[in-house]
């Protein structure tokens, strides 16, 4: 069983799309559900997603990916 994601964690989707890539875990209006985390997408799109369908990124990754634009929602 694969640890649960915390708020700042980077992930990225298993299946990705155009807007959907790479992001970070953040509270959606002061909560947080690692079973079903908010993503800030490096697109400034915010999604609530099933943590199955989310693997966190490398170190390598985590370092060469620009991080997201957080908005005043994800506090």
């Amino acid at each position: 069983m694969k640890p649960l994601l915390q708020v700042g964690d980077r992930v990225k989707a298993i299946n990705q799309t155009t807007a959907i890539t790479h992001g970070v875990i953040v509270r959606y209006r002061g909560r947080h559900n690692p079973k079903n985390p908010r993503v800030r997408w490096y697109s400034g799109w915010g999604t609530t997603c099933s943590a199955k369908k989310l693997i966190r990124l490398t170190l390598n990754e985590s370092i060469n990916l620009p991080t997201p634009s957080l908005c005043s929602i994800d506090i």
